[in-house]
């Protein structure tokens, strides 16, 4: 196979032979690999190695079966080897919206027509037929890719706001200390790596308060005894 994958000539037999068919549980250890693999080989070329390997271990089998829990996930084959995963989703429970996620292919086969036929096929997906919009939390990997088929970036519209108010709650947080900021700013990393999108960090962020408020409400077992 790596010598037929190797060959120009092959692009077409290999678009062609590809099989698509929805995600299965038994799927998850070999999709994990295929993503982690595009991280550590592909990704890390414009984010640094150091922290595509930190994606890597947050990026485990849970995180494959939690998105598979949601969304609409597909696995590509080729000679019975998965060798792409793509999945489509709502977004945020909307009935007009929907997201792309987790689009991979296996770093041998780019170039050979895989992500097209991803794309194609979740453009036919139900998620993808009854929505008005849809949203793709790209990486810079990625971004040339998705505007080959008619995908931008999406306007700032709102984004000045949600920009300005993550930044209070970072920056309340750490003028009065209530939170340990080691904690808040591993938590918005791994939010936005593993996600993508603003929105997931700022519930994060919001979480993190309303955890630590919690505490100073809550007594200690060792005060409740008194």
């Amino acid at each position: 196979m790596n010598d037929l994958i190797k060959n120009s000539k092959s692009v077409d037999y290999v678009k062609n032979c590809v099989k698509t068919r929805r995600f299965k549980k038994e799927d998850v250890k070999e999709v994990r690999n295929l993503i982690v693999r595009n991280f550590l080989e592909i990704n890390s070329r414009d984010y640094g190695l150091s922290a595509m390997e930190t994606l890597a271990k947050v990026y485990d089998e849970e995180k494959v079966l939690n998105v598979a829990s949601y969304a609409h996930m597909y696995v590509f084959e080729f000679e019975e080897k998965i060798v792409g995963t793509g999945s489509i989703s709502s977004f945020w429970g909307s009935e007009t919206e929907s997201i792309l996620l987790s689009i991979f292919v296996l770093p041998e086969f780019h170039g050979k027509g895989v992500g097209r036929k991803i794309i194609n096929t979740l453009e036919t997906d139900e998620f993808y037929v009854r929505a008005s919009r849809i949203e793709i939390p790209a990486s810079i990997t990625a971004t040339e890719f998705y505007r080959k088929f008619g995908y931008d970036y999406k306007t700032n519209e709102g984004y000045d706001e949600q920009l300005e108010k993550v930044s209070n709650i970072l920056y309340d947080a750490i003028d009065t200390n209530e939170i340990n900021c080691m904690d808040l700013f591993a938590d918005m990393q791994k939010e936005m790596m593993t996600n993508g999108f603003l929105a997931q960090m700022m519930e994060s962020l919001e979480r993190a308060q309303e955890q630590e408020q919690e505490k100073k409400k809550t007594p200690s077992k060792a005060k409740a005894k008194n």
